[in-house]
């Protein structure tokens, strides 16, 4: 069984920020306007979105992910 690379969990974590920051101050964005934005393939973007959806931080939309609303 491998071990996580500590190092390559910190990336993924820096990564995961910067779209959150990003989906944060523009409301609502589209996947193809992130992918531009961070420089970043359709693959990875969607990636690190899923992980910051399974945290609570991002919900899905139809073709796009905005900031998750409080729980009431």
């Amino acid at each position: 069984m491998r071990r996580a690379d500590p190092s390559r969990r910190n990336k993924q974590w820096v990564r995961q920020e910067r779209r959150l920051e990003a989906v944060t101050q523009r409301g609502e964005v589209g996947h193809r306007e992130l992918c531009r934005l961070l420089e970043v393939s359709l693959a990875t973007l969607r990636r690190d979105l899923s992980a910051l959806e399974a945290r609570g931080l991002l919900e899905r939309t139809w073709g796009s992910r905005r900031v998750a609303s409080p729980v009431r």
